[in-house]
């Protein structure tokens, strides 16, 4: 650690004199490819510029050579590919560059910046001295990091920053004494000598000022780098001015939404290169909202992440991972009465009418099942009666974005304020209120219930997947005797109850068969491999966060076919956004896909003559000079994009009341998406030939809107009475002083004139507050919490006579003598504060209490042993569950919070007895 400026200070003049003109020589040598994307004035401008008047010529950039062994303390054994990719990251280190690891999701990126660490230790490359590299990536992700340090690198100290603030604040001073005085004199410890140092991006903006100082960074990696994609945002502004050598991205997905998020990174990489005044360009070429998109500035921006970037996907050639085929099914489903009235009132308003032509449709007069809607008709007019109340509430002012609002009502209709029954209660209308939920709830039927197969279930919102729970709880999941079991991910998910969902759900023996993911919180960082079928509920804007999450399941190690399931509202904003999705996959297809691997293709001729064992990957063609400078979209990518770019795809119009009815396979059948590509013409040249470029770029020329008053093809307006409009238009005329004309404000009571306000005061309220005005707004009162029940016999001897200390917040007890003795000075502690917590509610290794631990203490049924996620041995345990049977016998049927029951190594081995974790 760094103990002062002035060390600093040093050691940053150390990094200009020594690094900055390796990257400036770099840069000037490749200025053909930086210069067609900056302005006028700009670095290279500047540079040259200063060369000039100084009269030096340049250094030389060094060339990239390919490395023919990775280094000797690996402990992987490196795939061709992933050897070249630490080639390409040894050569941006060389040259004083930061770069761009852009392989798609699970080729190994991390694997591949472990060993450049190793390498850099191996090969003394450092300035100054020896200074630790900082990972900086998503809480999902951050135990990968960890474990696979710990079993690819062993010779890297790798220390994990992260916790509640009382953890992190004993991490910092534990890494402050690396350089202390007490160090120096031969007190050895485990953070002797830092290496690696992995934290979050929330962590990170927490501390963003101790990592600052703390150290001078080697290199700074953003794992999942595309956070920063929006440069205003807290994160990149706190990473923006982080100090570190180097700076390396890691993300599969580089390019998403549009050109100005990738100025973003390069704006990180090279912020004297793309400094402030470098945005607009990139702003004008990629703008759909304008129709504006332009492919000569996307060839050039091709080119330079080719220079800086290595890309490689599951299909390249010479990675042939032997994935298994991915297949997408996109089911159009309709609108289910009730959600066709809660979409239509968004947008006009209308109750009474609306109802009756809803309830009076011929399709439901006839249908054979009209009963199983009669549900869902008594809920929509208990909502209506309910509206002249609700509307004067702050709620139906949440309904201000209409947009989120459609999108949800397009899922289920309950995530509307007041849609639900009141009170709420399981039945069939769960299933019923929605199309999307009675095409979900036939997939769960057929592929986890008949085939016994592993679903992952993805939606952008949470309480969609609290309605997917009712829906899942009502097919008997997660009960006695039931089909399945379901896990749950979202953004409150601990970090260890993450961890081991990921441990249960992988296990082909568990009955774990369904999990419920957030998109964004769970898209990243899961290796969920034993699943073999994905079900979108919606999809993202983004259409890269989309095959982020599918790439949970479609990774290395997936032995089985994986089938996506997508559904889509037919007629409504959903639709609308499929056009957006398509040209912003467009935009990653234009430059991701089609770049080549230049770095290869050179080395490669320059050693042309020279004799290389590299077997087969000398047959490789990442393209070469020779080849075509544009790479294109082929003609079926192209044709696929802009048949469903269009906003409204004309197909047969589905029976949502027959649906109920139908099989799996009618499912597939009427719903899914079989729009054929005869419409859109063919260039001369065969199926692999270039489309017409006319054609393209009238599609690319076409202003992509999403207009939430479209419905069904049709335009909608918001009703307003007309003798509202007026009193509306009248009272905003009104002076301030004149609307209290005439309008007594107090009230006479026992001869005392009152003020009407002060009636609304609640007990002990000097003025009303919002509870006071509609108790509907105060603090639910709190039940009083039940006593815990507790076991007769001692956790650590079995026994039940004598006197018994019971735990606080979980059922075990213990006799005084059989607890260890710093247990029984915390028995006369909390006997001052009526609490007493038990040696279960930390870890017996490390001390760590359940916050710290992640959320989530291991604990043994048959000792007195519990366990952090780092210290409990999974090899020799075993996982029992959530609960137990003897929890149960005492009426405790949901099992603990915090809490996952064990038997632990010492209790499985035979012959071992009870309390050998005490």
């Amino acid at each position: 650690m760094i103990n002062n400026e002035s060390e600093r200070g040093k050691i940053r003049q150390e990094i200009l004199e020594q690094t900055k003109p390796k990257r400036d020589a770099f840069i000037l040598a490749h200025k053909t490819t930086f210069l067609p994307l900056l302005p006028a004035q700009n670095y290279i401008k500047k540079l040259e510029s200063q060369l000039a008047d100084s009269g030096d010529n340049h250094a030389d950039f060094v060339k990239y050579a390919l490395l023919d062994n990775p280094p000797v303390h690996v402990k992987a054994t490196m795939k061709t590919y992933q050897l070249e990719g630490l080639s390409f990251l040894v050569h941006m280190h060389r040259n004083g560059m930061p770069a761009i690891l852009g392989d798609e999701m699970g080729l190994g990126k991390t694997l591949q910046t472990l060993a450049l660490f190793q390498w850099l230790a191996e090969n003394g490359m450092t300035t100054g001295e020896t200074r630790p590299h900082l990972v900086v990536c998503p809480l999902s992700v951050v135990s990968s990091w960890t474990t696979e340090a710990r079993k690819w690198v062993p010779g890297l100290n790798v220390v994990r920053f992260h916790g509640p603030k009382v953890e992190r604040e004993r991490l910092k001073q534990v890494l402050s004494d690396t350089t202390s005085s007490k160090r120096s004199q031969g007190k050895a410890g485990m953070y002797d000598r830092i290496d690696v140092i992995v934290t979050t991006y929330e962590t990170f903006t927490a501390e963003q000022r101790w990592f600052k100082r703390a150290f001078a960074w080697r290199y700074c990696i953003l794992d999942e780098g595309h956070k920063i994609k929006n440069e205003k945002t807290e994160i990149s502004s706190a990473i923006q001015s982080l100090q570190a050598e180097f700076r390396l991205l890691l993300t599969g997905t580089p390019l998403q939404n549009n050109l100005k998020e990738m100025w973003a990174l390069l704006h990180w990489l090279l912020p004297d290169v793309f400094s402030e005044n470098t945005q607009d360009l990139f702003k004008q070429a990629f703008d759909l909202s304008r129709g504006k998109v332009s492919p000569t500035f996307m060839d050039n921006a091709r080119r330079l992440l080719e220079l800086i970037m290595l890309r490689r996907m599951k299909s390249s050639p010479g990675v042939n991972l032997g994935l298994p085929p991915k297949t997408e099914i996109l089911l159009y489903v309709p609108l289910t009465p009730m959600q066709r009235f809660w979409y239509t009132r968004l947008l006009t308003k209308a109750d009474n009418l609306l109802l009756d032509e809803l309830a009076t449709a011929d399709s439901l007069e006839t249908a054979d099942d009209a009963e199983a809607w009669a549900e869902s008709r008594r809920i929509m007019e208990q909502a209506i009666s309910a509206g002249g109340d609700h509307e004067k509430t702050t709620e139906w002012k949440k309904l201000m974005n209409i947009m989120r609002q459609l999108q949800k009502t397009c899922n289920h209709p309950y995530l509307i304020p007041n849609a639900a029954p009141e009170p709420y209660y399981l039945g069939e209308h769960v299933k019923t209120a929605s199309g999307k939920f009675i095409v979900l709830d036939k997939l769960v039927e057929e592929l986890v219930v008949k085939q016994k197969k592993k679903v992952l279930i993805f939606s952008q919102f949470t309480r969609t997947l609290d309605i997917c729970e009712d829906l899942l709880t009502l097919r008997g999941a997660n009960s006695w005797g039931g089909e399945f079991r379901y896990l749950r991910f979202d953004g409150q998910t601990a970090r260890a109850i993450r961890n081991l969902g990921i441990r249960l759900f992988n296990d082909p023996q568990s009955d774990f068969r369904v999990m419920l993911i957030s998109t964004r919180a769970g898209g990243l960082g899961l290796n969920l491999a034993s699943a073999s079928d994905i079900i979108f509920l919606d999809e993202d804007w983004n259409p890269q966060v989309t095959l982020q999450a599918e790439a949970r399941a479609h990774r290395i190690g997936q032995t089985k076919p994986v089938t996506v399931y997508k559904l889509c509202t037919q007629g409504t904003i959903e639709e609308q956004m499929q056009g957006r999705i398509r040209k912003k996959l467009y935009l990653s297809a234009k430059i991701m896909d089609s770049m080549r691997n230049i770095h290869y293709a050179e080395s490669t001729h320059a050693a042309v003559g020279k004799k290389r064992k590299r077997g087969a990957a000398d047959s490789r063609d990442f393209g070469s000079s020779s080849s075509q400078d544009e790479p294109p979209l082929r003609t079926s990518q192209l044709k696929s994009l802009l048949r469903r770019g269009a906003q409204t795809l004309a197909r047969p119009e589905v029976d949502v009341m027959a649906m109920l009815t139908w099989t799996f396979d009618e499912i597939l059948e009427r719903c899914k998406d079989g729009a054929d590509d005869s419409h859109i013409p063919n260039s001369a040249g065969g199926g692999d030939a270039l489309v017409a470029e006319a054609d393209e770029r009238a599609w690319l020329a076409t202003v992509e809107k999403v207009e939430t008053a479209i419905f069904e093809g049709k335009r909608h307006h918001r009703a307003l009475d007309d003798r509202a409009l007026h009193e509306q238009q009248q009272q905003m005329e009104l002076h301030r002083a004149n609307r209290r004309l005439n309008k007594n404000t107090t009230v006479e009571i026992n001869g005392f004139a009152v003020n009407k306000d002060s009636l609304l005061c609640a007990d002990w309220e000097a003025v009303p507050t919002l509870a006071g005005k509609d108790p509907r707004l105060a603090d639910p009162v709190r039940e009083k919490k039940a006593p815990m029940p507790h076991q007769d016999t001692c956790q650590h001897c079995g026994k039940g006579k004598g006197h018994m200390i019971l735990c606080t917040n979980c059922p075990r007890a213990y006799h005084l003598a059989c607890l260890a003795p710093r247990f029984r000075a915390k028995v006369c502690d909390g006997a001052r504060r009526k609490q007493f917590f038990c040696p279960q509610h930390e870890c017996a290794s490390c001390g760590a209490k359940t916050a710290e631990a992640g959320g989530l203490i291991f604990r043994c049924r048959g000792c007195v042993g519990g366990w952090c996620e780092d210290c409990f041995n999974f090899e020799a345990g075993r996982l029992v569950g959530d609960t137990v049977p003897e929890l149960e016998r005492l009426g405790i049927n949901g099992g603990l919070s915090g809490a996952w029951w064990v038997e632990c190594a010492g209790c499985v081995a035979p012959g071992k007895g009870r309390g050998k974790g005490k």
